[in-house]
């Protein structure tokens, strides 16, 4: 009886996830980065958190990780946010640093997916070529040249494709390098990582318009 009733008062008396999630709300809020970082793991290996409860516990703990230096954990919470919920907004009360590591995690994810897509459907008309050209009516040996131009021009409407990705990739990226690298408040450090990421980021742009170019003249040529 009296071990029951012990049972009861402690699961009447135990934190709820709600509750621990607020205070370690509280405790980054108030700078107390340590003791938020433990609520939040403990947070984690919790098997009673909902989804949401889930994500908002791995996207304090990113948050946490980035204000400590920690990328590599941060960036592991954010794609674990990210993966569930690609359109995650962020409120105005996210720092920019934060906020401009949040985004080209956001960025690196879309960047992956679309070049798994790409990869597949390349994969997929290689497939359907290769059945194709191994089908007894129609021998490589006997197609004319212009018939060869056409089998493989099925290619680079993928190529010219994964440039625009690219293009497009970079100049996002060159645009938030140079936000970052414009913020006069924050530290040399910081502003020259922004610097990297935006000559990073136009680099990319650069190379994936010539590719892209190169692509569609040679798709054209190929029509």
């Amino acid at each position: 009886m009296l071990t029951a009733f012990a049972a009861l008062t402690l699961l009447l008396c135990a934190v709820s996830p709600a509750q621990d999630l607020a205070e370690a709300r509280t405790a980054e809020a108030e700078l107390d980065y340590q003791r938020a970082k433990s609520l939040v793991v403990g947070l984690l290996g919790r098997s009673d958190l909902s989804e949401q409860e889930r994500l908002e516990s791995h996207f304090l703990a990113g948050q946490i990780e980035r204000i400590l230096g920690n990328d590599a954990e941060a960036r592991v919470h954010f794609a674990a946010v990210l993966s569930k919920r690609p359109q995650w907004a962020l409120g105005p009360e996210i720092p920019p640093k934060v906020r401009t590591f949040f985004e080209l995690v956001r960025i690196e994810l879309q960047q992956s997916q679309r070049s798994d897509e790409l990869t597949a459907s390349a994969l997929s008309s290689s497939s359907s070529s290769s059945s194709s050209s191994s089908s007894p009516s129609s021998s490589p040996s006997s197609a004319a040249p212009g018939e060869v131009v056409l089998m493989s021009a099925g290619v680079w409407p993928v190529v010219v494709g994964s440039a625009g990705i690219a293009l497009a990739a970079g100049v996002t990226a060159g645009v938030i390098g140079e936000l970052m690298f414009s913020q006069t408040d924050v530290a040399f450090a910081e502003r020259a990582v922004g610097r990297t990421v935006a000559l990073t980021g136009w680099a990319g742009a650069g190379v994936g318009a010539l590719v892209g170019v190169g692509g569609l003249a040679l798709l054209v040529a190929g029509e």
